[in-house]
């Protein structure tokens, strides 16, 4: 009885959590600063009252599709939360050098391409919605785990909002590659994982409602025509040694 109780706690905390940070970007007109996140929240509420609907009216089999379609539909908007973070606010520079300003175009369709192709090599449907939400949960992962290297090594520094958005996605990341690899080496989905998973979840929710609590300071910066010379200079310098490592010979000659 205890355990089922904390179970509907879980599974209600996110809506409570979802709702009150929707009702703080509202009103601080936090939208404006950060669309793509404030889409990720609405649309998780809309899947969430999908979900509880097609819970409790449909049958199993049809509430089976509307679960993974819903995740499916939903990872996008974590890609593009991520991108605002990294791309938009804390390396803005980045989209005066090819390299950057075309990298998540480019990985965003290497994931589509990969995610289709394996789903279509699955052996039955639940094999391929899950086969097709661990490729997004590796590429979540890796593409979460290289920008925040890259930040580190370019001695960025962090901003409330922008710290609690990631660490929030980097802990489900976290779980939900730990829960695939289980998975496959189990060769079954593990209960204890599942659960885990929910719980990094209310984690990152409780994070994110830390994180935006409060108004964030202005960070005290250098001129805005600086910052950017400074990021555009790093950005080319990354840009060429990339270019080093790809094409090391044509630099010799």
């Amino acid at each position: 009885m205890l355990l089922t109780r904390w179970f509907q706690l879980l599974q209600w905390f996110p809506v409570l959590a979802t709702v009150l940070l929707t009702a703080i970007f509202i009103r601080r007109r936090l939208f404006r600063e950060l669309p793509f996140f404030f889409s990720y929240l609405s649309a998780a509420l809309l899947i969430g009252a999908i979900r509880y609907v097609g819970a409790s009216n449909l049958k199993a089999s049809a509430y089976f599709y509307i679960y993974w379609i819903s995740d499916l539909v939903g990872t996008p908007l974590v890609f593009l939360a991520i991108y605002e973070v990294f791309l938009k606010r804390l390396f803005p520079g980045f989209f005066k050098t090819r390299l950057y300003r075309n990298f998540f175009p480019l990985v965003g369709g290497a994931i589509l391409f990969l995610t289709i192709l394996t789903a279509i090599q699955a052996p039955d449907r639940s094999a391929a919605f899950q086969s097709a939400s661990q490729a997004f949960d590796f590429a979540r992962t890796t593409i979460l785990g290289f920008c925040v290297v890259l930040f580190l090594f370019m001695g960025r520094r962090w901003t409330r909002y922008n710290f609690a958005i990631v660490m929030g996605f980097g802990i489900q990341a976290a779980v939900a590659m730990i829960n695939a690899a289980v998975r496959a080496r189990l060769h079954r989905p593990s209960p204890v994982f599942g659960y885990l998973e929910l719980i990094a979840y209310n984690v990152a929710c409780l994070i994110w409602l830390i994180g935006f609590w409060k108004r964030e300071k202005p960070a005290r910066v250098a001129s805005a025509d600086q910052v950017n010379l400074q990021t555009v200079q790093q950005a080319r310098e990354w840009e060429g040694k990339v270019k080093e490592l790809i094409t090391p010979g044509k630099r010799k000659l």
